[in-house]
């Protein structure tokens, strides 16, 4: 294997790893940011808190991004990036919405597909 192959899977792997962390970090604010707006005592707040993560996560997603753009300097594209992620939030609120699986499926389907529709849209090729 070549170096510059080498160097490509790490960028790669780096990209990943930096979606899902700045992702968990903002999902967390964003949890707690949506559950604040209805108020405690309201059961509608576990609501607006689900959605707060999943658009934290997305906005995770999004910074995170743009920070390995700016530190490894992968070759992709941003703006395809912040439509994959905008995509995989479609996706899961629709399938959320629509199907109404268990919300433990809601989850997964965030947490893999955001990232990977965002890491699509990042490498595709213009």
């Amino acid at each position: 294997m070549k170096n510059t192959t080498f160097l490509l899977i790490m960028k790669f792997i780096a990209m990943a790893l930096g979606l899902v962390v700045c992702g968990a970090i903002l999902a967390v604010a964003g949890g707690f940011v949506g559950g604040r707006i209805a108020g405690e005592n309201n059961f509608g707040a576990l609501g607006l808190a689900i959605l707060g993560i999943v658009a934290g996560y997305c906005l995770g997603n999004i910074l995170g991004m743009f920070l390995i753009k700016k530190f490894i300097n992968p070759r992709g594209s941003i703006l395809l990036g912040i439509l994959g992620s905008v995509v995989g939030v479609v996706i899961t609120v629709t399938v959320g919405i629509i199907l109404a699986p268990d919300i433990n499926l809601f989850f997964w389907i965030a947490l893999i597909g955001i990232p990977v529709l965002c890491l699509a849209g990042f490498y595709v090729k213009k």
